[in-house]
């Protein structure tokens, strides 16, 4: 599948053409964002930021089941911020907040990772997963905005 229709609603998305000025947007990309027992992962497309060949981006996941964060502790849901490197087609996370409840909710804590040592931003058992196709767009947007 293409990213440029991703792209595109990202772009408009991010251009406030679709938001409301006094809630956050948040754009579902896989899953029913509403229901706790499924995995669900949204962008929020207001957030974009483009630095060259650098995107970076806050995004959000609920899963299904209990998972093991990085920290070696529980959670269900999160909500990060992404660095997207568009030279390599990677994407790593800068910063985590992991909640112990699904749709962002219980006790939450922070993470943040230094930038040698993010870890790769990654939807284990997600399926579609989403990881290139978030990538691909973002890294379009400069393409959709000079055609």
């Amino acid at each position: 599948m293409s990213p440029y229709p991703f792209a595109v609603a990202l772009l408009c998305l991010a251009a406030g053409v679709a938001a409301a000025a006094d809630r956050l947007t948040w754009l579902t990309v896989v899953g029913d964002s509403g229901s706790a027992t499924s995995d669900s992962v949204q962008i929020e497309p207001e957030s974009m930021m483009v630095f060259s060949g650098l995107r970076t981006i806050r995004i959000r996941v609920s899963r299904a089941h209990e998972r093991t964060g990085y920290d070696d502790r529980p959670y269900r849901s999160y909500i990060a911020s992404v660095q997207i490197d568009c030279s390599n087609l990677s994407a790593n996370f800068r910063q985590l907040e992991l909640f112990r409840g699904p749709l962002w909710t219980g006790d939450a804590r922070v993470l943040n990772y230094r930038e040698a040592d993010m870890p790769l931003m990654v939807f284990r058992d997600v399926q579609p997963n989403p990881t290139s196709r978030i990538v691909q767009a973002a890294c379009s947007i400069e393409r959709v905005q000079t055609k």
